[in-house]
């Protein structure tokens, strides 16, 4: 899922840049659109896919994407720390840490004590819960920045009747208005 998304986030943003307007799109952009036409129609067709709904993609549906993402990516976070979480005490120590991560692979181990180590704010070997979700929530905004949503609302520039929402057919007509 992740290469899908990196997929589009570089469809989208080698198309527009951050100032692009749909009507202001530069020589350059409409030649790569009409270049690429399919890479970007694909990247269009998914992004709304996944995260619209009957009636296309808005603003809300952008939110609503950013706001699960980033809640995925922060339990993520915590379950791989709590995991080691043996005597279930609610915190984890570095001990428990060097216990679990022998059952793990080199790649979760790895992330297990890095993670750990940086969720440890005050050094002292033991995560507490309140010390995993205040590192889970930065991990997961850093992971899922602002920019993911403003890159996103960028497929917004082809509401061509203006309701709010973009359907799959307004970006395949700006497209083909672009490619002419």
């Amino acid at each position: 899922m992740q290469t899908v998304l990196r997929w589009i986030w570089v469809a989208l943003l080698g198309v527009f840049p951050m100032a692009a307007s749909a009507q202001g799109l530069t020589d350059a952009q409409r030649a790569r659109i009409a270049e690429d036409r399919g890479m970007f129609l694909d990247a269009a067709s998914t992004a709304i896919a996944w995260f619209g709904d009957a009636r296309g993609l808005n603003g809300a549906a952008v939110d609503d994407y950013i706001a699960a993402e980033r809640a995925a990516r922060r339990a993520d976070v915590e379950a791989l720390i709590m995991a080691a979480d043996l005597s279930a005490d609610g915190a984890v120590s570095a001990a428990e840490v060097a216990r679990v991560g022998p059952s793990m692979t080199a790649h979760a181990r790895g992330k297990l004590i890095a993670r750990h180590d940086m969720a440890d704010v005050d050094a002292n070997g033991v995560v507490t819960a309140a010390e995993v979700s205040r590192f889970a929530m930065a991990e997961a905004l850093r992971l899922v920045p602002d920019k993911r949503a403003s890159d996103l609302r960028l497929l917004l520039l082809f509401d061509a009747d203006g309701d709010g929402w973009v359907t799959y057919a307004e970006v395949r007509k700006g497209i083909a208005d672009i490619s002419a």
